[in-house]
């Protein structure tokens, strides 16, 4: 049904976004570089990573802007709806991770 399918992709998003809010708000050289992955296995072998300022409430406000945002789309409406804002978001994170990430050994671009 439509609202389960929606609230599977707040989710999903609102996770995105936490780990990209996750390397903006940590100090500088929290992170080795600012891919989604770097950011992810730094703060699962290191939990005292976890900035203090992205608290539970900053975590439930997060979704609920990226909920009021998803339910602006249609899921079933040709080609701009819910799925194609999910695919559109997943697509320019790919693309941030191929600029923000460590490749070869070479340093990272600089945020």
């Amino acid at each position: 049904n439509y609202e389960a399918k929606l609230e599977f992709l707040v989710e999903r998003l609102t996770s995105l976004l936490l780990v990209r809010l996750l390397g903006v708000a940590a100090s500088p050289g929290t992170f080795p570089d600012l891919s989604t992955s770097s950011i992810c296995r730094t703060i699962l072998v290191q939990p005292d990573a976890w900035p203090a300022s992205i608290s539970m409430s900053v975590l439930e406000e997060l979704q609920a802007y990226v909920g009021r945002i998803m339910q602006w789309y249609r899921l079933y409406v040709p080609y701009h709806n819910a799925e194609h804002a999910y695919h559109v978001t997943i697509s320019t994170n790919k693309l941030l991770d191929l600029m923000l990430g460590k490749q070869f050994g070479q340093q990272a671009v600089p945020p």
